[in-house]
């Protein structure tokens, strides 16, 4: 990855990944994927290092959480 920092959004991090926007989701909404959204139902922010962990971790679906 770059080593500019940004927010990602679901589209960007499943263009990264390979992986489909739903698996993204769950993801976040499990904890394997560190991210915020400003208010509930709002769009999801990932950061380029919770990404990269997310990937050393072999991109976990479920299960312990992975943070940056």
């Amino acid at each position: 990855m770059t080593t500019t920092r940004k927010a990602l959004t679901i589209a960007d991090v499943a263009t990264l990944t390979g992986r489909s926007a739903n698996v993204i989701y769950d993801a976040l909404n499990s904890g394997a994927l560190d991210g915020s959204h400003s208010m509930r139902g709002g769009r999801w922010f990932i950061t380029e290092a919770a990404v990269d962990a997310w990937i050393a971790q072999g991109c976990p679906r479920y299960g312990q959480s992975v943070s940056a």
